[in-house]
């Protein structure tokens, strides 16, 4: 057991000097500028042109906006419906080449719109509010991750230092195959599918050692964000659902599922206050972690797109899936095979 907690505690002592540093590291970049807009309703999607100019970048973006499915409710709250939006953009400066990526974000009835600027290459990433105006004048405040000026004539822009970022991503990949490798030794155990090859014993204590490594490496996932000068996340950000400026909805499908795995983990410690009924009910949340998980790296995950990631989702999630539905035949079989009591 003190092997075990030994790991965590390394795993979570590497995340808080990860955390220091980020702390002290420089702030992230910040736009204030003047913007245009266009609505386009002449069809049913409304079609946003936004143009923005300040500190010497240029911003051209094309946003679609659609219905949210919460307009379908009571009239009561039509005040606070919101619109999805999504859309392209172009970013430019004089000492770079222009820069392009995708949009994303929501906008409430009054105009007020949250905005996510991103890049595949991963060298914009942007977040900020704009109100949508009447007049189409407005202004525009984004936050984040800037790409890399070229050299000009105040001199060289140093280079972007993304050090955080990749620390980040690591993380979070390793986080979510030690927690796949985790929930199959779960259902591995409990179906015996391991016992020509380790001991029972050991095949448990595989799979709670696994779960603890799992959360040091989401200790390092969340804390080293406190570094990335993408977005320049606050704590509060990291730990509150829905409080990310990035991908509010995705983020929050990682913070809930690092809170149950916390608290699955933690049942196994307990398990000698608690009834066997009670630890099993809480060690079926497994599965609503893992889904989580998968939904948080594929729908907020910068790499979703890249045909490996999509081939380890896919592959993670099928044997996940494969191995579930192996375990509930046999308990169906199982069950049709247990004696049936005979009345006296």
């Amino acid at each position: 057991m003190w092997r075990k907690v030994g790991a965590l505690a390394g795993a979570a002592l590497i995340a808080a000097l990860f955390a220091a540093a980020a702390l002290a590291a420089t702030p992230v970049a910040t736009l204030t500028m003047a913007s245009r807009a266009q609505v386009d309703t002449s069809t049913s999607q409304p079609r946003i042109s936004l143009s923005a100019d300040g500190d010497g970048w240029h911003l051209d973006a094309t946003i679609l906006a659609t219905a949210s499915p919460r307009r379908a409710r009571a009239a009561a709250a039509v005040q606070t419906a919101q619109f999805l939006l999504t859309g392209t953009y172009t970013l430019s400066h004089s000492g770079i080449s222009p820069a392009s990526g995708n949009i994303s974000g929501t906008m409430g009835q009054d105009g007020t719109a949250q905005l996510n600027l991103g890049s595949s290459d991963a060298t914009t990433d942007l977040a900020g509010t704009v109100s949508l105006e009447t007049s189409g004048s407005t202004s525009l405040n984004l936050t984040g991750q800037l790409p890399a000026l070229a050299a000009t004539a105040a001199g060289d822009a140093p280079p972007a230092d993304h050090t955080f970022w990749y620390i980040s991503r690591a993380a979070g990949l390793t986080a979510y195959l030690l927690l796949t490798l985790n929930v199959c030794l779960g259902l591995m155990v409990r179906t015996r599918a391991l016992d020509w090859l380790l001991a029972r014993w050991r095949s448990f204590d595989l799979h709670q050692f696994t779960a603890l490594l799992a959360l040091g490496f989401l200790a390092l996932h969340v804390f080293s964000l406190l570094g990335d000068h993408f977005i320049g996340y606050r704590l509060d950000q990291l730990l509150i659902p829905f409080a990310s400026p990035y991908r509010p909805p995705w983020v929050a499908l990682g913070v809930v599922a690092l809170y149950l795995l916390i608290g699955i983990a933690g049942s196994s410690y307990l398990q000698r206050f608690i009834s066997h009924r009670a630890w099993r009910a809480i060690h079926y949340l497994s599965f609503a972690a893992f889904l989580l998980a998968l939904g948080h790296g594929i729908l907020a995950g910068t790499d979703s797109g890249q045909p490996w990631a999509m081939l380890l989702y896919t592959g993670s999630g099928g044997l996940v899936a494969a191995l579930t539905t192996s375990r509930l035949m046999r308990s169906r079989r199982a069950a049709s095979l247990a004696p049936i009591p005979i009345p006296s």
